[in-house]
């Protein structure tokens, strides 16, 4: 969904201090380079919401964190002997063309350019500032696909055989037409702390203020109460800080903040108590209590209560778009009135498929729960399908079977490549 393509993005590319309280952890070293338990959950987060996978169990999770920590080992491997190939070069209009397809293709997935700055906007970046933080991955990207070109440079073709016989083994379970498109917008409401867990938070944010009033050092009350884990040790201390180390909707609370001031501050990721210590200019010396909120049960009742609400308002004619604004908490999507992208019906998760059967442009589903909370969503518009040819089936399958065998062949490289490289795994 294109909510999937630039949050990833752009926490793959922003450089943030809170990215780094969720990658403390090393979880494989390649050579010189590290795998971070925070890169490591970022990639499986991706694949649970890309594939709509609803099983969210520890043993569902350890299962999926080995495969793909497997393959994160495996790139790096190829990226870094890639690297040490002196006889392959990037020239830069290279990198600028592909950078150049990259942002065009993210920005395919918005409604519109305003609507793509906006989403950069809300996550504090410029299409300059993506452009440069893109730039290093794109470039090891062509470096990587040099290497294997050089690398692997015979495929062998698949024998019309091969084609015919997957053919009519599978022909049964082959679609015969072009897949339908959808045209989707949601309204999400994530699980979240509610109105009992709030004032919980209230009143122990109230008890670190008034413990704090009365002298208690505030890095007595970090060991205390804080519950980030990077800096709970060192007494909350973030350090020299400036708007590109911090999350925006941070920044844009703490903006004004004075030496010796403390204030409270909520974010994607809870509520912070920021003592700033210091500032010059555009920097400060701060230090945090981070509280996460605790979602319970009777919080979870009352989210999928607000859903249902939602659903009936619908029901009775209110306007989608309005409700987006009202009650949406994805805020990817909540400034371009829900919009998730174009999607092909093929490639869609089929539970998802399920809510959308039999429904019509204009059309929403009933509240649909998933692991991060609860989801309506209206078909903004649905383009049918149309017949394909046996040839074009064939020529797919032809597609399909070279693939597979490319991969195999450099999954069978990078075997070789691994006894060469220094790997170590933090089981």
């Amino acid at each position: 969904m294109r909510k999937v393509l630039i949050a990833v993005l752009i926490v793959i590319l922003t450089n943030t201090l809170f990215a780094e309280t969720i990658t403390d952890n090393i979880e494989a070293v390649v050579e010189d380079d590290v795998i971070t338990s925070g890169e490591l959950q970022m990639q499986l987060f991706t694949y649970f919401v890309q594939f709509g996978i609803t099983d969210t169990t520890q043993v569902m999770k350890d299962s999926l964190s080995k495969v793909i920590l497997n393959q994160m080992i495996s790139d790096k491997v190829i990226n870094v002997i890639a690297k040490k190939d002196t006889t392959i070069t990037v020239d830069n209009s290279e990198v600028e063309t592909a950078l150049r397809e990259s942002i065009d293709n993210i920005r395919s997935n918005f409604p519109d350019e305003s609507a793509f700055k906006k989403s950069l906007k809300e996550e504090g970046l410029t299409i300059g500032e993506l452009k440069r933080k893109y730039k290093k991955k794109i470039k090891e990207q062509i470096l990587v696909k040099k290497y294997l070109q050089n690398t692997i440079s015979f495929i062998p073709e698949i024998p019309q055989e091969e084609i015919d016989s997957f053919y009519n083994i599978n022909k049964d379970s082959i679609p015969t037409n072009y897949p339908g498109t959808y045209k989707l917008s949601h309204i999400y409401i994530v699980y979240k702390p509610g109105k009992h867990s709030l004032s919980q938070i209230e009143k122990k944010i109230n008890n670190i203020l008034s413990e704090y009033n009365e002298n208690v050092s505030f890095s007595a009350l970090v060991k205390k109460y804080s519950e980030d884990s990077l800096t709970i040790n060192n007494g909350g201390l973030w350090g020299n800080v400036g708007k590109k180390d911090i999350l925006p909707e941070i920044y844009e609370q703490i903006s004004d903040i004075g030496e010796g001031q403390v204030k409270i501050v909520q974010s994607r990721l809870g509520y912070h108590l920021i003592l700033c210590e210091g500032r010059s200019e555009d920097k400060y010396i701060l230090r945090q209590i981070l509280i996460i909120p605790k979602v319970t049960s009777k919080d979870s009742l009352e989210m999928r209560q607000i859903a249902c609400k939602v659903d009936s308002l619908l029901n009775k004619g209110i306007s989608f778009k309005k409700l987006v604004v009202k009650y949406s908490d994805d805020l990817q999507t909540k400034g371009v009135d829900g919009y998730l992208g174009e999607f092909e019906e093929i490639k869609m998760n089929p539970e998802l498929l399920k809510h959308l059967k039999g429904l019509e442009g204009g059309m929403h589903t009933n509240v649909i729960e998933t692991p991060l909370g609860f989801e309506i969503i209206h078909i903004d518009e649905y383009i049918r399908g149309k017949d394909i040819t046996t040839d074009e089936i064939k020529n797919n399958i032809r597609n399909m079977l070279l693939q597979k065998k490319q991969q195999n062949l450099i999954d069978e490289l990078v075997v070789r490549l691994k006894k060469d490289v220094y790997i170590a795994i933090n089981e």
